[in-house]
């Protein structure tokens, strides 16, 4: 019993040292409140996020890439029956991507964008330039051409 009426006493005088900080302490922790309910408005004030279904967004982005892996195989054969090639073949490429990106934002996507897509610009333009189905042009690029200028 002895022990505990020490360490009751040892945490008395804890805590009487801690309550003669306590004003400091609670003195800033009042100035945060206050800083803390001045900014709420600020976030209110906020247009709230909009809210995307990952389920439309991965069927959208499989649309696109169904359309942009046909276009590449037209404008493959395409180039290919010209007979374009070396740089007039890439250069065929982009500006066959560049006409389909804005034939699917004319005529699909319209000025609504940003109902479809997270980021409609990077997913719409940029990525059908990098990577939208450059691969698949240049088999079938290749394979025309070759077909043509070999077996023709």
């Amino acid at each position: 019993m002895a022990g505990r009426k020490s360490a009751s006493s040892a945490s008395a005088s804890a805590a009487s040292a801690s309550s003669a900080s306590a004003p400091v302490a609670s003195s800033s922790a009042a100035s945060a409140s206050t800083k803390s309910v001045a900014s709420r408005p600020e976030t209110m004030a906020r247009a709230p996020p909009q809210l995307f279904s990952d389920a439309a967004l991965m069927h959208n982005t499989q649309v696109l890439t169904f359309c942009r892996s046909a276009f590449a195989i037209v404008a493959g054969i395409t180039a290919g029956i010209l007979g374009l090639t070396g740089w007039a073949g890439f250069g065929f490429f982009v500006v066959a991507t560049l006409v389909l990106s804005a034939l699917l934002t004319v005529v699909k996507v319209g000025a609504r964008q940003a109902r479809y897509f997270k980021a409609p610009m990077q997913e719409i333009w940029v990525s059908g330039v990098t990577s939208g189905g450059v691969f698949t042009y240049i088999l079938f690029w290749t394979m025309v051409n070759g077909m043509i200028r070999i077996y023709g």
